[in-house]
């Protein structure tokens, strides 16, 4: 993943703003706290210095009182000078920050020290006490005035605490939701799509606190799951692309059913390619996208790419980059970017051809990827080796062992197939039986180890004269029945090459008079659809070509016309 640095250095920048704001919250919380706190500290000993005033100040009227009381005896007077002694004293200590006052208490308190019980001096004091009183409440006025200040500042200094308080609060709980909620809400979001069946979210585990390992250990589930649903994922594909494997009849099924599993992947071209013997090299056999000037199949079997290393190595080929590849350009048909991944099919412990698949991306062919294509094409060619093996035994079970040509097995099946075929298409085939002629006659002057040999060689003079799309299958002792299509005249000139080709045959190691034993054979010819439509009509046609070449005196070509036909159908 590739990080913008604009973008990150603007988040870097933010963050560090963010912690910067936080701090100078924090110091402007701080002291306007402790201003807060040294305003209400000054408030309260202004409400105590304010109770303590009044209480004296009450003392000090009572006192006023009893001296203007002329009813009040001497000794009850010099108690009261007394009592004003003692308050003049707690006055003292309210009044410890006005000289004025201390100077007019300190004339207060020397009147009390002279005081001896003159009466004359009664008026004094009481002035002094008023005076005194009246000073007391200017000073209680300048007070209640500091407090109200001090009040009002206290008020100002608590609503910017108040904000303050409420900032520090926004910002904790946006720690709070950054640390503990968002990661629960992550958490519960991931495990909700894991409940969905989406194996794979992926949760935030930078916290170091239990909720970071929390994510880590679902993260670690997570990836768990995904990879057993990965994993479970490429054995259903590989139970569903075995299930078609078994149902494929032939390689060519194999093929489309490997290409077809391949198709999820981005391909930009997939082809399958043969091992030839008879070139030295490879064939496309199979492509997932047409290929330049293909047929309508999609491909073309003159592309021939000689024998690469992948087949030749038996080993898988990776090209991350087609741009410097200099050795498979043959399977790249001009793509120049992309990447590409070879993997040999391999039967029995050797190469018989390679999947060659092509992608527009670099580096696209990861090891998961490698992994699953390779398991696809051995089960690929475990099905192509099989299918060989089942073909070279059901060839052994139709061959006749003894000439090595088809038996009469095969033969069935084949001209079932192919009369289907004929009719389908409306197209001609012929069908011949070929009898050697006197063949009992020569088992019985040789031996029968000398008609084996006869018929070995018979047989293969035959199968060495038909030419591509004609068949040779035994019939039973010595008749052959031979397959072609065509009518019967292209029959007839096919019977005449093969009979010369019989007369021409010379066996050495038997002689009669002198001269080396030659044989000849006798050809009936039958043609669909004139002589029949049904395989047994078909056979049965030929059969009454056959007996009518021996009547004929054998070594000859007869045709079952139609005339043939219905005599031999009135003599029955």
């Amino acid at each position: 993943m590739h990080h913008n640095p604009n973008l990150l250095s603007r988040f870097l920048t933010l963050h560090n703003q963010i912690k910067f704001g936080t701090i100078l919250l924090l110091l402007a919380f701080s002291a306007v706290a402790v201003t807060f706190l040294n305003g209400l500290h000054e408030m309260l000993e202004l409400v105590s210095w304010n109770a303590q005033a009044n209480e004296v100040t009450n003392r000090l009227y009572a006192v006023d009182r009893k001296l203007l009381d002329e009813n009040l005896s001497d000794k009850a007077r010099t108690i009261a000078l007394e009592n004003l002694m003692d308050e003049a004293n707690s006055l003292n200590k309210l009044l410890d920050t006005d000289s004025q006052q201390r100077e007019r208490l300190a004339r207060l308190q020397e009147a009390l020290g002279n005081w001896q019980g003159r009466a004359d001096l009664v008026g004094k004091m009481r002035g002094q006490i008023r005076e005194l009183l009246q000073s007391q409440a200017q000073l209680v006025t300048q007070k209640q005035a500091e407090a109200e200040r001090l009040h009002r500042r206290l008020l100002l200094t608590g609503g910017i605490l108040c904000l303050l308080i409420g900032g520090l609060a926004l910002l904790f709980s946006g720690w709070l939701t950054r640390r503990i909620t968002e990661p629960v809400q992550q958490l519960l979001v991931a495990m909700e799509r894991v409940s969905l069946g989406d194996v794979a979210p992926h949760v935030e585990d930078q916290n170091p606190n239990e909720l970071g390992q929390l994510a880590r250990a679902f993260n670690q589930m997570a990836e768990s799951l995904s990879a057993r649903q990965t994993k479970n994922r490429e054995l259903d594909e590989l139970y569903y692309f075995n299930t078609m494997l078994q149902t494929s009849e032939s390689e060519s099924e194999i093929h489309r059913a490997l290409l077809q599993q391949v198709r999820t992947l981005n391909l930009s071209q997939a082809l399958i390619l043969d091992w030839e013997k008879d070139i030295g090299g490879l064939i496309v056999v199979a492509a997932l996208y047409p290929l330049p000037e293909a047929g309508a199949d999609g491909f073309s079997s003159h592309y021939q790419i000689p024998l690469c290393r992948v087949v030749r190595s038996g080993r898988e080929v990776v090209l991350p980059d087609l741009s410097s590849d200099l050795i498979c350009t043959n399977c790249h048909f001009g793509q120049q970017r992309g990447s590409a991944y070879c993997v040999p099919i391999i039967a029995s412990g050797k190469p018989i051809g390679a999947l060659h698949l092509v992608s527009t991306q670099l580096d696209y062919w990861t090891a998961d990827r490698q992994r699953l294509i390779k398991a696809f094409v051995d089960q690929a060619a475990a099905a192509i080796h099989n299918l060989r093996l089942m073909d070279q035994l059901r060839g052994r079970a139709l061959m006749d062992e003894q000439t090595q040509v088809h038996n009469r097995r095969y033969l069935d099946d084949y001209l079932r197939k192919q009369l289907a075929v004929a009719d389908r298409q409306r197209r001609y085939l012929s069908i011949m039986m070929l009898d050697i002629d006197y063949f009992k006659r020569f088992n019985d002057t040789y031996g029968h180890e000398a008609g084996d040999i006869v018929l070995k060689q018979f047989a293969q003079a035959l199968k060495g004269a038909l030419r591509e799309g004609e068949m040779i299958a035994r019939y039973g002792g010595e008749e052959f029945t031979v397959v072609l299509h065509g009518n019967a005249r292209e029959a007839q000139t096919l019977a005449e090459r093969l009979r010369r080709a019989v007369a021409s045959l010379s066996f050495s190691q038997f002689t009669t008079n002198g001269e080396d034993v030659k044989i000849t054979m006798s050809i009936g010819i039958a043609e669909f659809p004139s002589s029949g439509h049904t395989l047994e009509e078909i056979l049965k046609a030929a059969d009454l070509a056959l007996y009518q070449a021996k009547d004929a005196g054998r070594n000859c070509v007869k045709v079952a016309t139609r005339t043939l036909l219905r005599v031999r159908a009135a003599m029955q």
